[in-house]
């Protein structure tokens, strides 16, 4: 993008984005003012909820010989007009990312919960054509009101961070001082570029100590820089996974970008995978796992464990204990196992199976797949057409949003459809259905059950063999149907007194149950 006279990209609202490998330079006044414009833009104004889970990485952002811009700039209009720390941005990376720009907003960021800012070069540019140049520096900016920040291995001329953080590895800039250790005419080489208006690289000059000794302490500095030939030696590429062990203390162990392979061992551990496809192993004791981006695999282990899969298609296992499991974006497989197990699958077509233990399984958006298991379970398939089975136990499935399967099977359950047209099957027990709105098939299967079909054009299954005073609380004569399965050839009903009827099969045998008719309409029989 370039010449523009509006925001080059603006978000608000939305979830999962990644905004890579974009070049927007070049950018004029908007058309009706010489007022400058931004290149990529988050704000929550006009909003109910913020941005979550973003990325915005490798872009080369150049004001050019244009106006000046605000390059990437997280504006949180909501919070600071007192909406509350419920909409801070949330989960959001920024890395690898060129700014070359004469303003300060060289990055700026207002209020977010889960910020990194990594490996980011921010310069000056002192020749635009606009005669624009802005003399206060140009920021990496955090401003107050963040939480969970970490700002590393980025140059800028300022960094300016007004939240508590975690900040390593940082280089600041000197425009104005040629004496200074950290002039920027001492430290790069930016006769490199092909031109102000297309920034491909900056070089680190002969002997430049401080850079030379950041860029391989920390393995990255800055997404544009590159090493003067016979200076430095080539950084090693990372071979494989790289494994970390912990001891029997609480550990922090923290990835790379690539992929690891982390055992925490004895103690409660954090363990953060970052980039890259990841193996963490909480072992013993209450662990906290964190995948990042990737498809990662999460091991729990013994204790009460916390696992976050993050970005990307991911493996979780909970192990022994009650853990608490949330497979974030992708689509996830979530193993709760032993203990009393809290799994949330988040976005993407997830499969959840809680195990042994009173579970709570919540699919989140996607068509979802969860299994209760053994115990008393609750399952929620939120939006989405999702399949849930109840395992063993007295459950409670809700369908949520969409077309949705639910299957009680063992135990006396409760099972509710709610929107969308479902298949509700009760199996073993005495159980409750409940269809909701849409156009609903309730079975009961073994037991004595009770439907209830709800709004809509319901069919109610009565099977040979499975009836045990069932009862259909709520049929409607104009919408409704009773399918009687199994009963064959010359079959009929009877009205036994008040809403109690019998099925009379042609070899003599009799099954009674209850429909209750909310309308007075006659009752639409259907043999199969």
């Amino acid at each position: 993008l370039h010449h523009m006279q509006a925001d080059g990209m603006q978000f608000s609202d939305v979830d999962d984005v990644v905004v890579d490998g974009n070049h927007l330079h070049d950018f004029l006044g908007s058309a009706w003012s010489i007022n400058h414009n931004d290149m990529i833009q988050f704000f929550t104004s006009g909003t109910t909820s913020p941005s979550q889970n973003v990325v915005v990485r490798n872009n080369v952002l150049d004001s050019g010989q244009g106006h000046w811009t605000q390059a990437i700039f997280f504006g949180n209009e909501a919070v600071n007009a007192g909406a509350g720390n419920a909409m801070r941005y949330k989960n959001v990376l920024i890395e690898n990312n060129t700014v070359y720009n004469n303003t300060f907003h060289g990055i700026t960021v207002d209020k977010a919960e889960g910020l990194t800012i990594r490996n980011n070069t921010v310069l000056r540019n002192t020749e635009t054509a606009m005669g624009e140049v802005r003399n206060d520096g140009i920021y990496i900016m955090v401003k107050p009101g963040s939480a969970n920040v970490s700002v590393s291995g980025n140059v800028a001329e300022r960094i300016l961070v007004e939240s508590p953080a975690t900040q390593t590895a940082n280089l600041t800039l000197d425009y104005k001082n040629p004496n200074a250790a950290n002039y920027v005419g001492n430290l790069l080489d930016t006769s490199q570029q092909l031109d102000k208006a297309h920034v491909t690289g900056v070089k680190l000059l002969d002997g430049s100590a401080i850079l030379k000794s950041l860029l391989l302490a920390n393995g990255v500095l800055g997404s544009l820089l590159t090493a003067p030939a016979a200076a430095a030696p080539a950084l090693p590429q990372p071979e494989g996974p790289r494994t970390q062990i912990g001891t029997d203390n609480a550990d922090k162990l923290v990835g790379h970008a690539g992929s690891d392979v982390i055992h925490g061992g004895a103690g409660h551990d954090l363990i953060q995978g970052l980039d890259g496809h990841d193996e963490l192993y909480g072992d013993a004791g209450n662990d906290t796992l964190e995948g990042g981006l990737g498809n990662d695999t999460l091991i729990g282990g013994d204790g009460n464990d916390r696992l976050h899969g993050g970005f990307g298609q991911d493996l979780i296992h909970g192990g022994e204990g009650n853990d608490s499991i949330y497979g974030d974006d992708g689509d996830d497989t979530l193993f709760g196992e032993g203990g009393a197990d809290w799994l949330e699958g988040g976005a993407g077509n997830d499969t959840l199976d809680g195990g042994d233990g009173n579970d709570r399984l919540l699919g989140g958006d996607g068509n979802d797949l969860l299994h209760g298991g053994a115990g008393n379970d609750n399952l929620e398939g939120g939006v989405g057409n999702d399949t849930l089975f109840g395992g063993e136990g007295n459950d409670k499935l809700l369908g949520g949003d969409g077309h949705d399967v639910l299957l009680g099977q063992d135990g006396d359950d409760h099972l509710y459809g709610e929107g969308g047209n479902d298949t509700i099957f009760g199996g073993a027990g005495s159980d409750m259905l409940w269809g909701g709105d849409g156009d609903d098939v309730l079975d009961g299967g073994l037991g004595r059950d009770n439907y209830y079909g709800g709004a809509g054009r319901d069919t109610f299954i009565l099977r040979k063999g499975e009836i045990d005073d069932d009862r259909i609380n709520d049929y409607s004569g104009q919408e409704d149907k009773v399918v009687l399965s199994g009963f064959g050839p010359g079959a009929h009903v009877e009205k036994v007194w008040g809403s109690v009827y019998a099925v009379h099969d042609a070899d003599g045998s009799v099954a009674q149950f209850r429909v209750g008719v909310t309308d007075g309409q006659p009752i639409n029989w259907v043999f199969s």
